[in-house]
């Protein structure tokens, strides 16, 4: 089933999962990797969704669900990486 929501501070899990399944599934369609934002912070999640809620418009997700819960169980079961040497 494929769905579409509004970016907004309450379902910023739902972001990061989406954003980082999509980064893991097609690099080449974005200017950033998953080994960059897999260690950004809350905060830095939470500025992106106020940027992407600004002035310059609105953040939008359209996921599938049976692709987004196999990525959410992934991410939730791979070691965690904490950008420390």
């Amino acid at each position: 089933m494929l769905s579409v929501r509004r970016i907004l501070p309450q379902n910023l899990d739902l972001f990061k999962t989406v954003r980082l399944h999509a980064l893991q599934d097609s690099p080449s369609a974005f200017g950033s990797t998953y080994q960059r934002e897999v260690n950004f912070s809350d905060e830095e999640w939470r500025a992106r969704i106020d940027r992407w809620n600004g002035e310059t418009g609105v953040g939008f997700l359209a996921m599938d669900h049976d692709v987004l819960a196999e990525s959410a169980e992934r991410l939730l079961t791979r070691p965690i990486a904490t950008g420390l040497s």
